[in-house]
């Protein structure tokens, strides 16, 4: 018995009009002198099934 294989279908992930990226931050950002400069990192779950958000203050390492 042969069994056919369907592939799941692959969705794009939208992508965020006007970002940053990393490498662009200000000098003053990347310097870690002045407390609230937040950093946000998202992890998706497999599938969309769930998610992983962090939030850190720079400076001080505040989650």
């Amino acid at each position: 018995m042969v069994s056919d294989i369907v592939e799941a279908e692959k969705i794009k992930a939208p992508t965020i009009k006007n970002a940053v990226t990393i490498d662009e931050r200000p000098v003053v950002v990347k310097s870690l002198e002045r407390f609230g400069d937040w950093e946000i990192n998202t992890v998706l779950g497999k599938h969309g099934a769930g998610a992983i958000v962090t939030i850190l203050e720079r400076k001080v390492g505040f989650i």
